[in-house]
């Protein structure tokens, strides 16, 4: 039988540590993380392939609702960190 090659899979997303669940930022970071680990243990799917950040989010996105609907301590930011490069234009 001829060996099977094998493909090396990385996350998409970076596996929270540190994170606070009850911040909306946050909830969605770690629903989407585990979808990610759940889809990668049950499949040979390939992230950026198969899937895409946006995926995950998506997927997450009734999970996270949820739990906003039913637990009253999950808060959202408002305001957020500025993720321009001074040198890029805008527009």
């Amino acid at each position: 039988m001829a060996d099977k090659k094998q493909t090396i899979r990385t996350p998409l997303l970076e596996r929270p540590t540190g994170s606070q669940p009850e911040n909306l930022t946050d909830l969605m970071w770690v629903m989407a993380a585990n979808i990610e680990d759940s889809i990668m243990a049950s499949s040979s799917a390939v992230g950026g392939k198969d899937y895409t950040v946006m995926d995950l989010y998506k997927l997450a996105a009734p999970f996270v609702l949820k739990v906003w609907e039913h637990a009253p301590g999950v808060s959202f930011d408002t305001s957020w960190p500025d993720y321009t490069d001074e040198d890029d234009e805008l527009f």
